[in-house]
């Protein structure tokens, strides 16, 4: 590596050089990737500051605020590259995986939501999708994405799945109440209305205690303001990934009061 970079360069990537040069040989080869993958996000976070300095002293307030929330979001996240034109008659990589997905279907199954007609349709959740549930105000969208949130971490086929429940139209209080009542069948207006008998409260404790430990996903609450950006949900996401907890769903109830992350920007 040393040989194919100026030495302008290697100043640049000075910290990749240093750890790279200080690794311990008994270390596994992820741990020193993910060192190296710190360091790039440092020098991300140290561009992107020049950047939005130079545009502060310009007097761009708008814009740099635009860059700095465009840019955050990329820094330490999935990095996107061009993919090349590719014809559909050129079939060798499909063939490939069909044959695969033939062979291995559980591999390429979607998250199951318990809700047959629907997974039916749909195959389920699967990555990188956006599925929209689209409707009249009162018929019941934050109801049924509830239930398909409890269908997604406790469905069998699905194993561990984790879900992360975006609020930005009901405070936290009013979501986790309507989840006490979900899963653990005591009306929603006993915990309302403060009118949970003794025989609930034991029912309802007793059932949040044995999710700690039971072998089903686990739903995760972020209270967001409304007609935040995304940048808030990634943040969430981050930091439960931080603590070591993927998350397999993002459901954002509801996506009408997200705006854009740059206002020039019209789609979400």
């Amino acid at each position: 590596v040393g040989a194919r970079v100026e030495d302008e360069e290697k100043s640049y990537f000075i910290t990749e050089w240093n750890i790279i040069e200080n690794a311990d040989g008994s270390e596994h080869p992820e741990t020193l990737i993910g060192k190296l993958e710190v360091a790039h996000a440092g020098r991300q976070i140290s561009n992107l500051n020049e950047e939005v300095d130079g545009l502060l002293e310009q007097g761009n307030i708008e814009e740099a605020l635009a860059i700095l929330k465009s840019g955050s979001v990329s820094i330490g996240g999935v990095t996107h590259q061009d993919t090349p034109i590719v014809e559909l008659s050129d079939t060798d990589k499909r063939e490939q995986t069909l044959r695969d997905k033939k062979a291995h279907p559980e591999k390429y199954q979607g998250i199951k939501t318990g809700f047959e007609q629907f997974d039916n349709h749909t195959g389920g959740l699967y990555a990188g999708e956006l599925t929209l549930l689209a409707g009249i105000t009162g018929t019941g969208k934050s109801t049924m994405v509830r239930a398909l949130q409890k269908g997604i971490v406790m469905h069998p086929d699905n194993g561990v799945k984790n879900v992360l429940h975006i609020a930005n139209e009901e405070y936290v209080e009013q979501v986790e109440h309507k989840f006490d009542s979900l899963f653990t069948g005591i009306p929603y207006l006993d915990f309302k209305r403060s009118e949970l008998t003794d025989e609930e409260f034991e029912r309802w404790k007793k059932y949040m205690q044995g999710m700690k430990t039971w072998d089903h996903g686990r739903v995760f609450i972020k209270e967001v303001p409304a007609f935040t950006d995304v940048t808030l949900i990634e943040q969430a996401y981050r930091e439960l990934e931080g603590k070591g907890i993927p998350i397999h769903a993002i459901i954002i109830d509801h996506l009408p009061n997200v705006k854009p992350i740059q206002k020039y920007f019209d789609q979400n």
